[in-house]
């Protein structure tokens, strides 16, 4: 499916009358495909410091053979609150009475401002502006005077700043009128922008702002050199520290290891000795222990034996005598 909308002719750009607050950006002649009307629609801008209010134009149309058809006689657009320097009328589109027209001519007749202002002027032929807008680069070829002549003037510059029928080009490209003293975009007066358009003195100051930022992009690149150096000797001192650092653990591990190793060899030696002299008891001591507490107790026995024969030896003696008197005396048998 097609565009609704087809372009069947546009008007030069920012078309201009000498004396007015208003220019015509641009224009263009539209072709409803849907339902064949014809429509107009303008980029209008206003050049004047108080805002504007509202704008009053003509429009007169024209067939392919550029006979003159009906138009439209003061179409309004009311309502408005616009800065200077902005566009407006934009999205408004005015529809033509014959759908023949192919071509169109546009004139403001009338501008009424916040201040109070108004213009009128009667219908009239407006004309392209006579503006060149010749690039700043047609005149200073060299880059490097072109951001010479941005730095001189402070500011962005694109355009030869010039002045032609009633209007007042600045260098960022921003029509004014030349009635007003500063930009309305970048707010640089046109003599200031003049006068800064010096190539001798341009080129003078170019090279004295090279030379020096030659000086100071040395002196970066040694500061950067120290810098880097500074870098690099921060970065061995961290990989030697590094490295000292983990030497020293590997020493304290081996230590730690060694250390380990000298309890384990102790304790084996400690278990050793330990199971040593439970088999030493076990087969030495102890049976040896045992033989010395029977010699005790065999001892001990005889003593009690001696003590008790000391005891009992006169009883005894007297039951020896009795018995051998009883044996005396027992009477024989036959």
């Amino acid at each position: 499916m097609g565009e609704r909308y087809s372009r069947v002719y546009s008007l030069p750009e920012n078309l201009y009358l000498d004396g007015s607050p208003v220019l015509i950006a641009a224009g263009a002649l539209l072709k409803d495909n849907k339902t064949g009307n014809i429509l107009v629609q303008l980029k209008l801008r206003n050049l004047y410091h108080s805002p504007l209010t509202a704008c009053k134009v003509n429009i007169r149309a024209f067939d392919p053979s550029k006979a003159e058809l009906s138009g439209v006689d003061g179409h309004s657009y009311l309502d408005l609150s616009v800065e200077r320097g902005v566009d407006f009328g934009s999205r408004e589109a005015i529809q033509l009475p014959d759908t023949t027209t192919r071509s169109f001519a546009v004139s403001v007749i009338q501008a009424v401002f916040e201040d109070g202002t108004v213009w009128q002027h009667s219908a009239a032929e407006w004309t392209q502006s006579m503006l060149k807008k010749q690039p700043l680069s047609d005149m200073l070829t060299d880059n490097e005077l072109q951001k010479q002549y941005c730095i001189e003037t402070g500011g962005e510059s694109n355009y030869v700043p010039e002045i032609a029928g009633g209007l007042f080009l600045c260098a960022c490209g921003t029509i004014n009128l030349t009635s007003e003293k500063t930009c309305c975009n970048c707010h640089r007066e046109y003599n200031d922008l003049i006068s800064a358009l010096d190539v001798e003195s341009l080129t003078s100051k170019k090279d004295e702002r090279l030379a020096k930022e030659e000086a100071e992009r040395r002196e970066r690149m040694r500061l950067e050199a120290e810098r880097e150096k500074e870098r690099q000797r921060k970065k061995e001192e961290e990989r030697e520290e590094l490295l000292r650092q983990a030497e020293e653990r590997r020493k304290a591990e081996r230590a730690a290891r060694k250390k380990k190793s000298i309890i384990a060899l102790i304790v084996t030696a400690i278990i050793i000795l330990f199971i040593g002299l439970g088999i030493y008891y076990m087969r030495v001591v102890l049976p040896e222990s045992k033989y010395k507490r029977l010699r005790i107790c065999w001892r001990l026995k005889i003593m009690m034996g001696r003590l008790w024969l000391s005891e009992n030896l006169a009883i005894i003696k007297t039951l020896l005598k009795e018995s051998t008197r009883l044996s005396i005396n027992r009477p024989r048998k036959c």
